[in-house]
């Protein structure tokens, strides 16, 4: 209902997002979607994302939600030109 995603370099939080909108604004993401050919996410909505460069190397990333409900999430990482 109100994803959140938090990515780590071993047990170091790198980064997270709970509302993409509130991370990067709407033109931003959306060119990037345009760009990797991924689907766009509706203005407004309450799904997360992160755009960062990083560098070769293991990553984890944790999907969870804030109202500590069941459901099934979707993670999709993309590699940027």
């Amino acid at each position: 209902a109100d994803p959140t995603i938090a990515l780590f370099d071993g047990n170091d939080p790198i980064s997270d997002n709970q509302s993409w909108g509130d991370y990067l604004p709407d033109e931003g993401l959306t060119s990037i979607f345009q760009t990797v050919g991924a689907f766009p996410l509706e203005s407004g909505s309450g799904d997360s994302a992160i755009v960062i460069w990083l560098a070769p190397g293991a990553y984890t990333v944790h999907l969870s939600n804030e109202v500590d409900g069941d459901g099934i999430g979707l993670i999709e990482l993309y590699d940027l030109p």
